[in-house]
This record gives C-alpha cells, structure tokens and sequence, in this order.
C-alpha cells in the first residue's frame, strides 16, 4: 500500500478508530490529516509577523520533506489554505513563495494563468462595472477613458485597496500577487505608475477607509 508524507503513522484512523488497510481507507486517513495541518498552518500564518512569514513557510516545508512529501505535493497543499484571511503583506509572500516553487509550466499554461488584461483577471462576466465605479463617485479617481484624475499622494492607495478588496472577494482572482497586480494596473489605467513591485497594495488607505469604502462595497451587494 502506498504512504503518505504526514505529520503522524498510526495504524488506525485517530478519527473514526478504523483500520488504515486499504487504499481507501489510506486516503480518508491522509486527508484527515492534512485538513489539520492546514489548519495548523494557517492560524500560525495569521499571527506571524512579516519578517518571519517566509521562514514559517520554509519550517513546513522541511517537515513535510523529511515526511516523504515533494515540493509538488507541497505547493498543492498551500494552494488549498484559506489564505485569503492573511494580512495583505503575509498574503503576498504566501503566494509569491507559490509562484516561485511551483513547477515550470508550458507556454499555453502560462498564457492561462498569468492574466495579462482586466478581463482576464477577472472572475466575474460584468467586471467593467468594477472599474468604471471609480469614475462615477463623488471625487472621482479615474475619467471614462480610465485615464487617472486622482492626487498620486491619496487617491493610488484608495485604488490599490479596492484592487485588493476584489480579490479577497474572488472577483479578481485570488492567487493574484501584488507584482502582477500592479502590472495589470499600470497597463490599464493611464497615469497610475505604481512601480513594479506592487508595494502601494500592501499599505492601509485612511482615505479610502474614510471616503471611499462605503460607496465601492455597495456595488458588491448588487
């Protein structure tokens, strides 16, 4: 019978008490057991610190490694946490350690999976509208052309914090990092010019906590 890479190797199910002695009932055992150590991993994850989140990663990853588990199999486990609880700064690293040790893709994958328009970003068919709101409130941030009318020093944070607020609702896809976000930003809204490393999607918007929050999250309740 095949094993598994796990935290533990009893004989029996520690849920059920029943006999690990079939394919079957190996499977059920390692799901079991790998739905705790997400759990694990995920409420140590939520309290970490940045400076130490990529070390709390790699500390799993060993673990798993001296288990029997591959990088593959690892990467696939971190796909299944619930990261879209994390604090925005911990969220990037989580998914950038994924993206930097996931295995090589083909050209047609990649095509697939690394958006290069809003559309594509997007997981929702009338994702426009997501955008076009920002033209449409009081203090507008961009014009009709999607051209940005906003103060650089106020209105790009309030625009990468509903950038984010998107994703965390999976109407922008969620494994999405900050670089490619603001990739995808400075490409389609004229003016912005976030940089390349995406920072401005870590930083918390008084502004638009204050003045925009409200009036954007309606539109998610339509």
């Amino acid at each position: 019978m095949k094993k598994y890479p796990t935290f533990f190797n009893y004989p029996i199910n520690v849920s059920s008490g029943i006999p690990i002695d079939t394919e079957e009932a190996m499977d059920k055992h390692f799901a079991f057991i790998q739905n705790l150590l997400r759990i694990r991993f995920e409420k140590e994850y939520l309290n970490i610190i940045k400076d130490k989140a990529k070390e709390l990663i790699e500390f799993h990853w060993r673990h798993y490694r001296r288990q029997g588990g591959t990088m593959d199999e690892f990467i696939k486990e971190l796909k299944n946490v619930n990261y879209y609880r994390f604090a925005p700064h911990n969220k990037d690293i989580f998914l950038c350690y994924i993206e930097a040790n996931e295995g090589p893709k083909t050209p047609i994958e990649q095509n697939k999976t690394v958006p290069r328009t809003f559309k594509e970003a997007f997981t929702v068919q009338d994702w426009r509208k997501y955008i076009d709101i920002l033209a449409t409130v009081e203090n507008p941030i961009i014009d009709k052309e999607w051209n940005f009318i906003g103060s650089a020093r106020k209105h790009k944070g309030v625009l990468c914090n509903w950038i984010t607020e998107l994703r965390d609702k999976n109407i922008i896809q969620k494994q999405l990092t900050r670089k490619t976000l603001a990739k995808l930003v400075n490409s389609e809204i004229i003016g912005i010019e976030l940089g390349e490393d995406g920072k401005s999607f870590d930083n918390d918007s008084k502004e638009y906590r204050k003045n925009y929050k409200e009036i954007l999250t309606k539109i998610l309740r339509n």
